[in-house]
């Protein structure tokens, strides 16, 4: 396998400004305790959503690729067994927007993302749009049964999130889909199953 041309050809040369966020709502406003909506270098996980075991960590997510247009280039989650490429090797919340990071790729930021499609991510070295706050982070507050994880929410929802295979063949990619819906030309609905989206390592 070779890395994948559109990524590389985006990485950065130099420095680019990232887009003011404004924020306008609280992404985190009604979910309860333990919320968060700014952390720092953090990588994520798919944990079936079926599993019981409270320490248990899921498959490893990275940011898979997506098709480009003009000077940007676009990105979903996929896990590292499906896309075995990890060019922004960790992530951070700002405000509410999840933001890929590194050191030698081009800058990149969230979209929005609405139910039976992808969470997904633009990268540009000039053409960034304003990111996208509508994520949060969730601890377990439970000092005796919770999880040490905490998950990702979007739109204020920790428990609908997917493991759908988008393509086919060797190069199928296993992504991240948001309410997953029938009939969708991203991704097969018969392959999803449910997930919970874990942050891990966080500063």
């Amino acid at each position: 396998m070779y890395a994948p041309a559109l990524f590389l050809a985006l990485a950065a040369s130099g420095a680019a400004a990232f887009p003011a966020l404004h924020i306008r709502q609280d992404p985190c406003a009604g979910i309860g305790a333990g919320t968060f909506s700014s952390a720092n270098n953090f990588t994520l996980a798919a944990l079936n959503s079926t599993s019981t075991d409270n320490k248990a960590v899921g498959t490893q997510l990275v940011v898979g690729q997506n098709g480009s247009s003009d000077q940007r280039s676009f990105g979903v989650l996929s896990t590292y067994a499906s896309y075995p490429y990890n060019q922004w090797p960790s992530f951070s919340l700002k405000g509410g927007a999840l933001v890929p990071v590194s050191a030698d790729a081009a800058p990149g930021t969230d979209s929005d993302v609405a139910g039976g499609d992808m969470p997904g991510f633009v990268f540009s070295n000039s053409d960034l749009p304003s990111p996208a706050a509508i994520y949060c982070g969730i601890a377990d507050t439970d000092p005796d049964q919770g999880s040490p994880n905490p998950l990702l929410a979007v739109h204020g929802d920790a428990d609908s999130f997917s493991l759908c295979l988008s393509g086919s063949g060797a190069t199928a990619q296993n992504n991240i889909v948001y309410k997953a819906a029938a009939g969708s030309q991203e991704y097969d609905y018969a392959s999803c199953y449910p997930v919970r989206v874990q942050l891990l390592g966080m500063d």
